[in-house]
């Protein structure tokens, strides 16, 4: 079986996932990385196939001494909603759905708030799966505002991409 991995940008959305990629691997599936340019060195690293797809936010934040490139309000519950229900998307899905055109993957998995990763799954009609990687991301409680697992949070943001 052949499974894309649809991750956020840099090595620490990378690694909680690289055991999945792994034991998939070892039980003689085929794996392959969709992240932006940032997670590369780590994926290769691992010996697994990198295909470079979305923006890679924390690069055009971090390269900026003045005003960044991507306006972005402060951090919290806005900020976390514009980076991964609203940008990160936008820009992941049109790559997302050329890897798979030419790759051809039978199943896409990735991090729990990733959400190219699902609907490039939805419109392919492949199956789809995701892995929380942190103690927050599966929180699904309208008291949980700030955490952008909750799919209340992001259903507007996500129905928007489709």
């Amino acid at each position: 079986m052949r499974t894309l991995f649809s991750i956020h940008a840099g090595a620490e959305h990378f690694w909680p996932l690289e055991p999945v990629a792994r034991t998939l691997v070892q039980a003689g599936h085929e794996d392959a990385i969709c992240a932006p340019r940032s997670t590369q060195a780590a994926v290769e690293a691992c010996g697994l196939t990198f295909f470079e797809a979305g923006l890679d936010w924390p690069a055009l934040i971090n390269c900026f001494t003045g005003q960044p490139l991507l306006p972005l309000p402060p951090f919290g519950p806005a900020w976390a909603h514009c980076v991964f229900a609203e940008l990160t998307p936008h820009y992941m899905i049109p790559d997302l759905l050329a890897v798979a055109n030419q790759w051809r993957p039978e199943l896409i998995i990735r991090d729990a708030t990733e959400y190219a990763g699902a609907i490039a799954a939805e419109y392919l009609g492949l199956p789809h799966a995701s892995v929380v990687v942190d103690a927050f991301s599966a929180i699904d409680s309208p008291e949980w505002e700030s955490i952008t697992g909750n799919r209340m949070m992001v259903a507007d943001a996500l129905a928007q991409h489709r």
